[in-house]
């Protein structure tokens, strides 16, 4: 192993944890406020796979578990389908004025 590579290699990586009261504004979702509601409802499954643990009081965040997590969730994501994204033509029903 090169000298130095190994610490540049970690570098790459902004973040390797952070609390739930730190969280970064370009981590999904994006604030603290919405990290909550999502770690409320996902909590034993971010547990589960080492993405989440506490220490103290306080819960803390891994980068690397929780980015894996987070993929495997958007596999879910680009088949969904919402009406208001949904490529539709223009109708037009009634007559103009």
């Amino acid at each position: 192993m090169r000298p130095g590579y190994r610490s540049a290699q970690m570098s790459e990586n902004k973040f390797r944890s952070w609390s739930l009261a730190d969280w970064p504004d370009d981590v999904y979702p994006n604030d603290s406020l919405r990290a909550r509601r999502v770690l409320r409802v996902y909590r034993k499954e971010l547990m589960s796979c080492g993405a989440v643990s506490r220490v103290g009081r306080e819960l803390v965040v891994f980068a690397d578990p929780y980015i894996r997590w987070v993929k495997s969730k958007a596999e879910r994501v680009q088949n969904f389908k919402v009406a208001a994204n949904e490529a539709r033509k223009a109708t037009v029903d009634e007559p103009a004025a």
